[in-house]
């Protein structure tokens, strides 16, 4: 199992409906966000959602710049990069993004999926990575979100 990108636009990049986005030695980086669980709580008009989220990157700093030794001048760009607050959008308003820290750096980040280590050397040099955490909560108006019937023969 590894990280992929829905494809929804096949003529950009490719022409297949997922890409891979594990890191390796042919991409100079990755980043991607891993959904952490959403809460819903109710109010009279709205749902107030709160979405952990964890955005990882990974780097091939020689593919980058030889003189990087780490991804710490990424890892401040791609941080200051992440607004605290987005402008509402349609139903959705009072958008807020808070960071809540970053996960240690270990191979345990990658945990979730089926890298093999030994074989592919992603946590040594040139290469280096991050995982900075987030808190994205949001307000949808109750008339912007309407009811899902699942039928059994629908596959997901």
């Amino acid at each position: 199992m590894y990280p992929v990108y829905i494809n929804t636009d096949k003529t950009t990049c490719s022409a297949s409906d997922y890409i891979n986005v594990s890191p390796d030695s042919s991409k100079k980086g990755t980043i991607y966000f891993e959904d952490k669980g959403t809460t819903i709580e109710e109010d009279r008009n709205y749902f107030k959602m709160s979405s952990q989220v964890r955005l990882v990157g990974f780097f091939n700093l020689k593919l980058i710049n030889t003189a990087l030794i780490n991804a710490d001048t990424l890892l401040l760009a791609v941080a200051n990069a992440i607004p605290n607050k987005l402008s509402n959008d349609g139903g959705i308003s009072a958008i807020r993004i808070e960071s809540t820290g970053n996960e240690q750096k270990s191979p345990a980040i990658f945990s979730d999926y089926t890298y093999i280590e030994e074989q592919t050397q992603y946590t040594m040099y040139p290469y280096d990575y991050f995982a900075l955490n987030y808190n994205i909560e949001f307000w949808v108006h109750r008339s912007c979100i309407n009811d899902i019937t699942l039928k059994a023969t629908t596959c997901y």
